[in-house]
């Protein structure tokens, strides 16, 4: 037997049955506590923070809209995301897109490996954010997900986006700053005509004026009026909108983008045959479209 071993065990045989017992219950207690300062050291290092990461900039060319994220792992994953018009060409479209139907547009954040492989994914539907002139300038949102464990985070390297959003035109400021000069004049294919004074107009009607060419006003087979424009619902309809309360439905495909643009007040001249699509030409813009009326 061990000189030192044997020393001990010599000890304890001496010792009386009560001491035997409190050796055994604090040498129990230390054991114990020093379990359970290993096991907590152990959940610390396998929990400890992740420093907040500002992932590259994406582009999202077909889309008119480049998106940002900024990450972190503090007992779960916190994340800024934030998407912004691609340039000042796309800013009049995002804020007129974001300002019509904001929940059209959406967003899913795919966390990957080396490799490619999704670690984690985010569902994102963000919120508007406006500049000092009222305008959305951005969409983002600030959040957390408790399904990305530290393990899989550790192990991300890049990122991508999928989205679904209306789609979004570049216009020029110059373009929506244009206005009408004072000696600008309606176009001379539709002459400025004047409503005939026994007809009224009705909350769904506008006066009906006499048509090119027809100077008793008899001619049935064409209607030509004048009218101002007032909104048009691009997200789900299609339609067009005017200050007497008509409204028109575009449903050439090719044609479905060219009222975005067209602003509160434009003068539409509108010629309508029976059982056909109207003609309705903006004159600010020299831009027209076919619609078929309510």
């Amino acid at each position: 037997m061990i000189p030192k071993f044997e020393a001990v065990w010599n000890w304890i045989t001496t010792l009386s049955l009560w001491r035997l017992a409190v050796l055994v219950f604090c040498s129990f207690l230390g054991f114990r506590a020093g379990t359970i300062a290993t096991r907590s050291l152990s959940d610390w290092y396998e929990r400890r923070p992740i420093a907040a990461h500002k992932w590259p900039e994406t582009d999202l060319d077909s889309a008119g809209m480049k998106v940002r994220l900024k990450t972190e792992w503090s007992d779960l994953l916190r994340y800024q995301f934030e998407a912004v018009p691609r340039s000042d060409d796309y800013a009049f479209a995002f804020d007129l897109s974001a300002s019509t139907d904001p929940s059209a547009f959406r967003f899913y954040v795919h966390l990957l490996d080396e490799s490619g492989f999704e670690l984690c994914s985010l569902k994102i539907s963000p919120q508007r954010g406006v500049n000092g002139s009222g305008k959305i300038t951005r969409l983002s949102f600030n959040g957390s997900d408790t399904a990305c464990e530290r393990k899989l985070y550790k192990r991300v390297t890049k990122w991508s986006v999928s989205w679904v959003a209306p789609p979004l035109l570049a216009i020029k400021s110059t373009d929506i700053d244009k206005t009408p000069k004072p000696e600008e004049k309606t176009p001379a294919s539709h002459p400025k005509t004047t409503p005939i004074p026994s007809q009224r107009k009705s909350a769904h009607q506008a006066a009906i004026v006499p048509a090119p060419g027809d100077s008793n006003g008899q001619n049935a087979a064409e209607q030509a009026l004048d009218e101002l424009f007032t909104g048009y619902d691009y997200v789900e309809t299609h339609t067009l909108e005017t200050r007497s309360g008509m409204s028109f439905t575009i449903r050439r495909k090719g044609e479905q983008d060219v009222p975005l643009y067209w602003r509160n007040g434009d003068k539409l001249h509108i010629e309508c045959q029976p059982h056909a699509e109207c003609l309705i030409d903006n004159s600010r813009r020299g831009e027209s479209v076919h619609a078929t009326p309510h």
